[in-house]
């Protein structure tokens, strides 16, 4: 299966359609971006372009960002996001780890593969929708956990986009269409009830003892403090309104 991208007069990204091989192949049986992209026409009219992402490595799914074949193409709708809902991880103790990424998920997630899931990849661990026991969540400054998705998602697309443009662009998107780095804390977690929070900055080694991990904790996916971004007051203004849920969280957990 390839991925097609129809995309608008204004470079933006409309629709995402999935196409077997069999139907982008030219007559000598050989893959074709351009025989792929016509067939998408036929079905569905417009112009169509084709992501295989080692021939894109400047690619940003997760904030709708697509560098393809030398243009950048922003998402209009964020048509190329399968919107996630709240995921946990179910533990052996009785205990719920409820995800939400940029908040030491991958130093959780892989202890917990080590501890209880034989060191199964974190994409291959047993994901549910459904919480079982206590539910535990970590939360993180938005403005610091903005900063860290940034770093990690968009630190070398800044010759494409600025800064400016990047927020301006965030700040009038629907957040519960937004990729799980960037979308709020709360959207994530939604209407979940019950769920016990955990200040980043301070109680991670206090829930890992409480998820039965071994303590202290490691520092692991540090982010490089040279892909960080600067931001004004200006930029920090317009994400804390639109982060206001997660500050107001935030602010609430940090003073217990």
């Amino acid at each position: 299966m390839q991925t097609f991208f129809q995309i608008d007069s204004d470079g933006l990204l409309t629709q995402a359609i999935q196409v077997d091989d069999s139907d982008c192949l030219d007559g000598n049986g050989n893959f074709s971006k351009s025989i792929g992209s016509k067939y998408c026409q036929s079905l569905l009219g417009g112009e169509w372009v084709c992501f295989i992402e080692k021939e894109n490595p400047f690619v940003y799914p997760a904030v709708g960002m697509f560098y393809l074949n030398g243009n950048l193409y922003k998402d209009k709708e964020n048509i190329g996001i399968s919107p996630k809902p709240t995921t946990f991880l179910n533990l052996p103790n009785k205990t719920s780890y409820l995800v939400l990424l940029r908040n030491a998920t991958s130093l959780f997630t892989n202890l917990i593969s080590q501890t209880y899931f034989g060191g199964a990849r974190r994409q291959d661990l047993p994901y549910s929708n459904t919480p079982i026991g206590d539910i535990h969540a970590i939360v993180r400054n938005p403005i610091d956990r903005f900063v860290s998705s940034y770093a990690l998602n968009l630190c070398s697309i800044q010759d494409k986009m600025t800064q400016d443009e990047f927020i301006d662009w965030l700040i009038n998107q629907n957040p519960s269409s937004l990729d799980r780095h960037f979308k709020p804390q709360t959207t994530t977690i939604g209407d979940t009830n019950g769920v016990i929070y955990h200040d980043f900055s301070k109680d991670l080694n206090p829930l890992a003892t409480i998820f039965g991990l071994a303590t202290p904790l490691p520092v692991v996916n540090s982010t490089n403090p040279s892909t960080k971004p600067v931001l004004t007051d200006e930029q920090i203004t317009k994400l804390q309104a639109y982060y206001a849920s997660d500050v107001d969280l935030y602010n609430q957990v940090k003073s217990n």
